[in-house]
């Protein structure tokens, strides 16, 4: 799978050993299995890029980058781009966590829909216990995305982007 990925999943990490397991676990263990999954470490000062690591040497789809010093999130991103493998990138934030449908409900309705490059989905915010403090399904209901894109407003979390790679 490594080598023929049908998704690369791109995740930059800054500080984020807090969070970032219930991250990482929650794509290791999604339900679609042919993906690789990078993750670069932007430079951070806590111990992220150990446990990444740690990771890595437990899963075989995992492969860590560590950037010298902190180059921001987009610079990391396109590291991570750079070396993706896959069919399809899906990215993934530090601090967030997927579904475990997430990547199957995403590579099907793509496969389906060959005429669209780019999606994205609705989200929840949680507090730091996991207990949700609100669902956002406004991206859902929005019909005019060249308006909503003009206006500065996003179309839908970043996290959530799932995106062709040609």
């Amino acid at each position: 799978m490594r080598n023929n990925p049908a998704i690369s999943v791109v995740m930059s990490v800054y500080n984020a050993a807090a969070f970032l397991s219930k991250s990482i676990d929650s794509i290791i263990t999604q339900t679609f299995l042919n993906f690789e999954f990078i993750l670069i470490d932007d430079g951070s000062k806590d111990d992220s890029y150990q446990l990444m690591h740690k990771y890595e040497e437990d899963d075989p789809r995992i492969i860590c980058i560590k950037n010298k010093q902190n180059l921001g999130l987009p610079a990391s991103l396109n590291i991570g781009i750079a070396k993706a493998k896959g069919k399809y990138i899906a990215r993934q934030d530090a601090d967030d966590y997927s579904f475990p449908d997430r990547l199957q409900k995403q590579f099907d309705f793509m496969e389906e829909n060959p005429s669209i490059d780019l999606c994205g989905t609705n989200c929840r915010r949680v507090d730091i216990e996991g207990n949700v403090i609100f669902e956002k399904t406004i991206y859902a209901k929005i019909k005019d995305y060249k308006s909503f894109l003009f206006e500065r407003k996003s179309i839908f979390p970043h996290g959530s982007a799932f995106m062709r790679t040609e």
